[in-house]
């Protein structure tokens, strides 16, 4: 894999969120600043699957990965 730039953010509160960059921790605590974060949570949250929905779509990136490497 190569390098990224996304940023990683946790939120504590309705008064705080942390976002870690490449070279610096920021502190947001603006109320409109952190409801981006919550709606963006929110949104990765709703996309994300579990269970067995989650062990489908990994064994099936593996499989096609496995297909790739063998036809190359």
């Amino acid at each position: 894999m190569g390098a990224h730039t996304q940023t990683a953010f946790w939120i504590f509160d309705d008064e705080l969120v942390k976002v870690e960059t490449l070279t610096a921790t920021l502190d947001i605590t603006r109320a409109e600043e952190i409801a981006i974060y919550a709606t963006v949570f929110n949104e990765m949250r709703h996309a994300a699957l579990f269970g067995d929905e989650a062990r489908d779509l990994i064994l099936q990136v593996r499989d096609e990965l496995l297909q790739q490497s063998a036809t190359s």
